[in-house]
């Protein structure tokens, strides 16, 4: 074979082995728990409008024997799917879907990816073959979005309000779906992109890549726009990938993205251009403004137009419409590409082709640092003995990853990860502190009763583990929080009587009274605290101990945690309690009562007006005073009060002495016979 013919051989092997996200999840259970289950419906009368065949079969080395009509029956069959709950819109965002009869399967949305990343309107679904997902966008509402009930709630409210339902239908971001002009525009500046990425990367040696397009589907189903306009809806199919992260390095003169904050995977491949202005000098006048000069709106853009304009070609019957368009959105940028070598493969590509797992395992033994804690995030909420292995393997010796695996360990869901990571503790020597300190504050998620034994071992190395003692409610871990509640550190107790305040059994109740007695002040009124936040006929009888506690900090912390506990069968009592407080010696205490005074609830009640005014504070009796004078004329018995404290030769103080007999002598026969019995 001559040299040439082995090279071109070669570099067509590349091409068809690699793939721009190399990392692509294999299987539901490679997104471990991160994820919203939801039910799909088949769409009937769904086509396919566009596919990249080559990137398909690349990717899925099954389909490679297929033609291209059976890929696209293919796509068809696994793909042409949106959420069963999406036809609850239908009038309301969209037209009603068809859907097939029995035929359904399992979408699912990633969530937790990043800041606050959710999918909402997006789903991973499985291929249909051995091994493989694939993302799409469009795919519906997932089932426990709230938007879904707005949107009905709004609709309802818009009934027969031509106006009020355009408003709901002008809701951005909010129909769940994607058009087909989206759809095309996005798919032309993925590719863009990545083709500028491929001529960066052969002339820099660097390994920029995007989460690629596979295909875009028709959908016979409209979106519902203000006006009865109706804008055709597809479905976006793409790399499936892991993870999704903000702030991705991207040369400013391939593209920018001010809108989608620069998105990625975990691994590093760009994603979600919907928002991106391709700023390359030779590409760029196909993907700017319409307008020139306007600062750059995607939506205002020639990608955005063009796309749907192709978009009513195809739907027209001009099949090629989208094709042609491609070629012609990124015929500079495909010129220059034939120009330049390319040659140049990525990091561990030879690993593509294994399950998610072992790619994994591969990154972690000859990945760089930073692909290697990429990869143990992968492995995060797993559940399978192979990651776990994996963890606990990197955590003792590999430096580089401890930390991260730690973090990855405390979240993975084989029931075998308790075992393992309280093994790592009771270690002779123990792990680093600051590993130590990591899974200590990485395990307040955990409630199942085998992670006890380890936050107890955890509580005995560092106080960092008390976070972990928060949210135990089940009857077995009460043993825990007796136990902490002998701890040394003051964090550490603070955060028992804390997650006491959460619980209703009859310890805990008697824990928190304990804890009345600790030796340091913020432990006695966290415990005040916790006591307030239990909804126990109980609490009232320790609440009325603590109105006569010697500390004042004791009784302000029980007249705050007091005012805001309530149980209807207990109120009289608890305005009782209360206007002791009123009455506290020190303002501080009777302070953060004062509001009662401006409360409906309270303020009118002669108990509370009568406590409020033997305050002997003179700031919480003016409060008081204030609230008497609108209220006296209609509450006859605010005035017999009023009368009984000028008669009380107790009630010595002058200043509201004075004011209640001014307030009372300017109204009234009644009551200037009622001023004359008590002069």
């Amino acid at each position: 074979m001559r040299l040439g013919s082995y090279l071109l051989l070669c570099l067509s092997f590349w091409h068809l082995a690699s793939a721009n996200e190399i990392y692509r999840p294999k299987s539901v259970s490679d997104y471990g728990d991160k994820v919203i289950r939801n039910e799909m419906q088949r769409v009937q009368g769904a086509k396919v409008a566009w596919a990249d065949f080559e990137a398909i079969k690349r990717d899925f080395p099954e389909v490679r024997k297929y033609s291209d009509w059976q890929i696209e029956q293919w796509i068809l069959d696994e793909f042409a799917y949106v959420s069963k709950i999406q036809s609850k819109l239908s009038g309301i965002r969209n037209t009603p879907i068809p859907a097939s009869p029995g035929k359904s399967k399992l979408g699912i949305c990633p969530v937790g990816y990043g800041e606050t990343h959710k999918y909402k309107r997006a789903a991973v679904m499985q291929t249909g073959l051995k091994s493989g997902m694939v993302d799409v966008k469009g795919t519906g509402h997932y089932e426990q979005n709230p938007a879904v009930n707005y949107l009905l709630n709004e609709y309802r409210n818009a009934q027969g309000n031509l106006e009020a339902l355009n408003r709901v239908r002008a809701l951005d971001h909010s129909d769940g779906l994607m058009s087909l002009g989206e759809a095309i525009a996005e798919m032309t500046r993925q590719q863009a992109a990545q083709r500028l990425f491929d001529i960066h990367n052969a002339t820099h040696g660097t390994r920029l890549q995007t989460v690629e397009s596979y295909f875009i589907i028709a959908l016979p189903v409209d979106i519902l726009k203000p006006g009865d306009v109706k804008i055709p809806a597809a479905l976006y199919g793409r790399q499936a990938h892991f993870g999704r992260q903000y702030g991705l390095s991207v040369p400013s003169e391939i593209y920018q993205d001010n809108f989608g904050k620069m998105q990625s995977s975990y691994f590093g491949s760009a994603v979600d251009f919907g928002g991106v202005e391709i700023t390359e000098s030779n590409v760029k006048h196909n993907y700017d403004n319409v307008n020139a000069g306007e600062a750059f709106d995607a939506q205002k853009s020639k990608p955005w137009d063009w796309g749907h304009r192709v978009a009513e070609s195809w739907r027209k019957g001009d099949t090629q419409a989208i094709n042609r368009h491609r070629a012609e959105m990124l015929a500079p940028l495909d010129e220059k590409w034939a120009k330049v070598p390319h040659g140049i493969t990525r990091e561990l590509e030879k690993f593509a082709d294994k399950p998610f797992v072992e790619q994994m395992e591969a990154l972690l033994s000859e990945g760089s640092p930073e692909s290697k804690n990429i990869a143990i995030r992968a492995l995060e909420g797993r559940d399978d003995p192979k990651s776990l292995s994996l963890l606990v393997q990197k955590l003792k010796t590999d430096k580089s990853v401890a930390k991260s695996a730690s973090v990855a360990l405390c979240s993975h869901r084989h029931p075998d990860a308790a075992k393992q990571v309280l093994t790592i503790l009771s270690s002779t020597p123990p792990p680093d502190i600051d590993v130590i300190n990591i899974i200590g504050s990485h395990l307040s998620a955990r409630k199942e009763r085998e992670w006890l034994p380890v936050i107890k071992k955890g509580l005995s190395l560092s106080s960092r583990f008390s976070s972990a003692l928060d949210g135990w409610t089940s009857p077995e871990s009460i043993n825990l929080l007796k136990f902490a509640l002998g701890h040394e550190s003051l964090e550490v107790r603070t955060s028992v009587v804390n997650a006491l305040g959460q619980r209703s059994d009859p310890e805990s109740f008697e824990l928190i009274r304990k804890a009345f007695n600790d030796r340091v002040s913020d432990v006695r009124i966290a415990a005040v605290r916790a006591l307030g936040s239990r909804k126990d006929l109980r609490a009232l009888e320790l609440f009325e101990q603590l109105m006569s506690n010697a500390d004042e900090d004791m009784r302000h912390a029980a007249v705050v945690s007091l005012k805001n506990w309530s149980m209807p069968e207990a109120e009289n009592k608890k305005i009782e309690l209360l206007c002791r407080g009123l009455k506290d010696p020190e303002i501080k205490v009777a302070w953060d009562l004062i509001s009662m005074a401006g409360d409906d609830r309270y303020g009118t009640l002669p108990m509370v007006q009568e406590a409020g005014l033997r305050s002997p504070h003179k700031a919480v009796r003016n409060a008081f005073i204030e609230r008497f004078k609108t209220e006296y004329k209609i509450n006859p018995d605010l005035t017999e009060l009023a009368v009984r404290l000028l008669k009380d030769n107790q009630f010595s103080y002058v200043d509201t002495r004075g004011l209640l007999k001014e307030i009372l002598s300017q109204h009234g026969c009644l009551r200037e016979f009622l001023l004359k019995t008590i002069q």
